[in-house]
């Protein structure tokens, strides 16, 4: 993060009689740099592009800190409103990492799981996910998190569920009805007769509907036969092709407490 050095600011008052007063108002420590080049800040006094490791953060004890990790980026929001997308210190059922937050995508506070780092993650382990999604919650698809403001290509978001989650299922757990691409309904009520084939990569949730629309986690469908493949693949169909394939292999996972 680029950072600017604030001199702090003095002001003088002096009566008619020429006697004067001073008064201090101190500068922030530091001010992220936009893209621009130009000094910016959140609400409260929070580096607009702050991330877990920034010092001043840690100094002041904020919520998603690495001095103060949070119990999910949904809490972090409750706390901190507007508090800009970015990564942040998480400490959930004992286990404390750092990964991305979005938020502003859909309401905001959804939390990355199962990142680049894959099983390796903390979040790989299935009690943490349902941790961050709480008795009941929602899963989004990103196709990436290159573009601004928080991800290109589109997003896919589920209705609540309180499913067991798994990262290698050998059956799917499909879950119907109000689904929504780019914010917008998009109904897949979850019936579907499926071909041949016996994986063990089902994830998370999953959708499909007479009309064609479909969300298969974990695996690619033919007519014939599934292809398995692996936690950051969907197989799609519909209202629900928005990432340029309907068998992408680099979706970004998230998911939110309702």
């Amino acid at each position: 993060m680029k950072v600017r050095a604030l001199s702090a600011a003095w002001s003088i008052a002096c009566t008619a009689a020429f006697a004067c007063s001073s008064t201090h108002t101190p500068a922030p420590l530091t001010t992220p740099l936009d893209e621009g080049g130009s000094p910016s800040t959140s609400d409260g006094g929070a580096p607009a592009d702050a991330t877990a490791g920034d010092a001043e953060l840690d100094a002041a004890g904020l919520l998603g800190s690495a001095a103060n990790p949070a119990p999910s980026c949904k809490a972090i929001l409750a706390a901190r409103p507007g508090v800009p997308s970015g990564t942040y210190a998480l400490l959930v059922a004992t286990k404390a990492f750092e990964t991305r937050c979005d938020m502003t995508t859909a309401g905001g506070g959804w939390t990355r799981v199962r990142g680049a780092g894959g099983a390796t993650d903390p979040t790989s382990d299935a009690k943490i996910v349902e941790a961050l999604r709480g008795s009941t919650g929602r899963l989004m698809l990103r196709c990436s998190e290159t573009a601004p403001p928080d991800g290109g290509g589109g997003y896919i978001t589920s209705p609540s569920f309180d499913s067991a989650w798994s990262w290698a299922a050998a059956a799917p757990t499909f879950r119907g009805g109000a689904w929504a691409v780019n914010g917008a309904p998009a109904q897949c009520d979850g019936v579907l007769t499926l071909p041949a084939g016996d994986c063990s990569t089902w994830w998370g949730i999953s959708c499909a509907s007479t009309n064609g629309n479909k969300v298969l986690a974990g695996v690619t469908a033919s007519v014939s036969a599934l292809s398995c493949t692996n936690s950051s693949s969907v197989n799609t169909g519909g209202a629900f092709d928005i990432c340029g394939s309907s068998t992408y292999a680099d979706y970004v996972v998230y998911v939110r407490a309702d």
